[in-house]
């Protein structure tokens, strides 16, 4: 694999491993690297004559740009370039390098500039960008950028923006912005509107399930916009050589961002190449391109090296979770049978499209929850506004519904006065049964997992006492149900057998912390039958490693997994072929690693390289819902017991265990830290984390004034476990974000059962929990 440092390439810290590589497994010497602190980041990447940007950002919400004035930021000494929408020409050309061809990204709709050029559409988004010899030149010259603005009326809310008379985003969408095929298979923006989607999920017949119901409910609920929190900046390096460009950066999909930047030079991605380490932490915020178009095309500017690291205020502005509003109506049998269900789900889109599409789509298809609902009706709609660009986070789309159908699950049970573990056991999806996209189930684990989290926290137990008397002590639980990322989707893995004995993984899965790069060498050792330690796992160059749709939606390990299978077979029969042409007798076993690299010795062959590649079909229909939504569908629950002090509203949780199927684990440790790291996720947005706007302004855009859980604020009674399918060669299910979306509802459900009071919004703020208990007792 082509080495970044054959480039001239500095890394600060001494990347080299362990002085005695071949004892160790990739996971010890990932270890290794990491608590030396030899680990590479791209924010550590520095490279001869390299030049650092900073963006010029819009004060207002939504503007036409009158000008923009670099004259006063170029006469600063040590700036390099100031780039602005006069530079964004199709056709320009700078020097030796390719012409720039279109300025605009986009994951599903290329509707964001590179930087403005007519119009902003949120606080934040970026206007102009400078080029200088440090980061500390290049911040003093953006303030000397002087841009003159028309203020435009805007909307801030989703379910306000698909009013008619709201003020529209994009003026027009379709017959302006590039939209793929595969994009315009999913979603159906309108023009004239701010509407980027509106998935339909029609099962049975929802008036007639009412009709049937003995008793129907309707609740609304909703949930706020929230920062990713990864602790790495969103960073990015970029390199012109002649008519190719080098990218070092932080991105959860490398050979994403290498298309889209091809794109936008005309050129094919072989002239692209893209390096990604290991990141800081994602979440999906590294999702799709982000700041590597602009730091390409500053590069392409200035014939220079480019770096650009976002500061933290600039990340809450970069990107964002989906802010949702969720209306759910279910018909229920007095006896708690569920007939129909009815959900209307609004998710705040942001700017620009980004993937808003298909989080419509997602949400939309798990919005009726894990249960067997034979009348289903959902519409999610993906809205523009003038918020900043929200993008995929952990639990993808599936939160913000979880939290509406798991706390509607509770307070049915309780109109009906059935215990509400009860009444999700009653209810729950079991194998055989049809999904509400009208697929059957299989390999369904529901109640099992209900049970035992229940069990885990003591749920049938007497509560403990309240530890004051202004202090009420509750219990709650929730089950929810996740799609994996596979619609459709496609991984290619490379296993490289050296003529030296060394076995080469090549994977462009991305180790975000998850420890990708250690399964990718067990399920290559496993496939192959040979010693985890004889495999190594480059990090990702999209020059070498093979192309993937992205490391996100819990999809890469079984993903991998398979691909690690395909691609051992293909090595095999290489191996074989050539054994039958050189007139070699294979061994009593034909396959041994030794066999093999003798083999390839004795043929004078240096490496042999085996490819496999692993693909799903799925996809339902756009008006409809039915068809095959997911390859596999991702179960978990979660139960918790919480005391809540009356007099300051303050939720303390005593108890909290999640358990996810797993179906096969690959690696146990880091499967556990998975589960930990969804619940510390889950708890700290139940309790604690909010973006607050004035308008279209982030007012708590630091890590100070935004909240985020710590270890003090977790139960001592706080344990997790993995649900295995004891089957042989059982699929392998993703880990990293399912048990997410199980912890705020359980946490809810346990404040209602402690309160008597139903919280229909988070996080469940002592404020917020004040006035909820005021409001109850009127």
């Amino acid at each position: 694999m082509p080495d970044a440092m054959s480039r001239g390439m500095s890394i600060s810290g001494d990347a080299a491993q362990s002085s005695d590589p071949a004892l160790l497994t990739q996971q010890r010497l990932d270890c290794e690297m990491k608590v030396t602190g030899r680990i590479p980041y791209a924010l550590n990447v520095e490279l001869p004559g390299m030049a650092w940007a900073r963006c010029v950002r819009s004060p207002y919400a939504h503007a036409r740009i009158v000008s923009v004035d670099a004259s006063r930021a170029l006469a600063l000494p040590g700036v390099v370039a100031v780039l602005t929408r006069d530079d964004l020409v199709p056709g320009a050309r700078v020097g030796g390098r390719p012409p720039l061809v279109l300025p605009y990204y986009g994951a599903a709709i290329k509707d964001q500039p590179i930087v403005a050029i007519e119009k902003v559409r949120h606080v934040g988004d970026i206007v102009a960008a400078v080029v200088a010899d440090d980061a500390d030149i290049a911040a003093a010259a953006a303030e000397l950028v002087d841009v003159e603005y028309e203020e435009l009326p805007a909307v801030f809310d989703a379910v306000e923006a698909l009013r008619a008379d709201a003020p529209l985003v994009h003026e027009q969408i379709i017959g302006r912005y590039e939209i793929p095929p595969s994009s315009l298979a999913i979603i159906e923006p309108v023009n004239g509107t701010n509407l980027i989607n509106h998935m339909k999920v029609r099962h049975g017949d929802v008036e007639v399930g009412f009709r049937e119901a003995d008793l129907v409910f309707e609740d609304r609920y909703s949930s706020p916009a929230l920062h990713h929190c990864a602790l790495e900046p969103h960073v990015t390096v970029a390199d012109w050589g002649g008519d190719s460009v080098t990218i070092y950066t932080a991105t959860q999909m490398p050979h994403f961002v290498r298309q889209q930047v091809a794109e936008i030079f005309g050129m094919p991605t072989t002239r692209v190449r893209v390096l990604v380490y290991t990141l800081g932490g994602g979440y999906g915020s590294k999702t799709y391109a982000r700041m590597e178009p602009l730091a390409a095309v500053l590069a392409w500017k200035t014939g220079r090296p480019v770096k650009l690291v976002l500061t933290r205020p600039e990340e809450f502005v970069t990107t964002t979770k989906h802010e949702a509003h969720v209306r759910i109506k279910s018909g229920v049998k007095r006896d708690g049978t569920l007939v129909a269900r009815e959900v209307e789900v609004y998710y705040n889109a942001g700017a620009y499209a980004d993937r808003s599409g298909t989080i419509a789509r997602s949400g939309g298809i798990g919005a009726a929850g894990p249960y067997r609902i034979p009348n289903v009706k959902v519409d999610a709609y993906a809205v523009y506004t003038n918020r900043p660009n929200a993008a995929p986070f952990r639990g993808l789309a599936v939160s913000q519904v979880a939290w509406a159908y798991e706390r509607h699950t509770d307070e049915l049970a309780r109109q009906l006065s059935i215990d509400p573990i009860e009444f999700r056991r009653r209810n729950l999806l079991s194998d055989g049964d049809r999904f509400c996209t009208g697929e059957g189930l299989s390999d369904i684990h529901f109640r099992q997992l209900l049970d035992e989290a229940a069990e885990a926290v003591g749920y049938d137990e007497p509560l403990p006492p309240p530890s004051a008397p202004e202090k009420m002590v509750g219990r709650g639980a929730a089950v929810i149900i996740k799609h994996m990322g596979s619609n459709p989707a496609t991984t290619t893995l490379a296993i490289c057998l050296h003529a030296d004995g060394a076995v080469e993984a090549l994977s462009s899965t991305v180790d975000l912390g998850q420890g990708s790069r250690t399964v990718v060498a067990r399920e290559v050792a496993r496939a192959l039958s040979v010693a985890e330690a004889a495999v190594r796992v480059p990090f990702v160059d999209t020059e070498a490693t093979p192309p993937d749709q992205g490391t996100s939606s819990s999809r890469s390990s079984f993903f991998n997994a398979m691909a690690a299978r395909a691609a051992a077979d293909d090595l095999r029969r290489q191996i074989d072929e050539l054994r039958s042409e050189l007139n070699m007798p294979g061994d009593a076993n034909p396959w041994s690693l030794a066999s093999a690299v003798d083999l390839l010795r004795k043929a004078k062959i240096e490496s042999i390289t085996g490819v496999g590649e692993f693909h799903t079909e799925i996809g339902v229909d756009r008006d409809t819902g039915q068809g095959k939504a997911s390859h596999h569908w991702h179960q978990a629950a979660a139960a918790a017991i919480v005391e809540v002090d009356r007099e300051t509203g303050k939720v303390t949780p005593l108890r909290l265990h999640v358990t996810v199927h797993a179906g096969r684990v690959i690696d146990r440790a880091n499967a556990e830290l998975q589960n930990e790291g969804c619940a510390a996720f889950g708890l700290s947005q139940a309790l604690f984390e909010e973006m607050r706007f004035d308008g279209g302004q982030v007012i708590n855009a630091n890590l100070s004034d935004y909240n985020v859980a710590s270890l003090r604020d977790f139960p001592v009674r706080f344990t997790t476990s993995l649900s295995e399918n004891l089957v042989a060669d059982a699929e392998v299910h993703g880990l990293g974000e399912t048990a997410l979306p199980s912890v705020p509802p359980a946490l809810g459900n346990a404040v209602r059962d402690a309160t008597g009071v139903s919280i229909a919004v988070v996080p469940m703020t002592p404020d917020r929990v004040l006035e909820t208990l005021r409001m109850g007792e009127q």
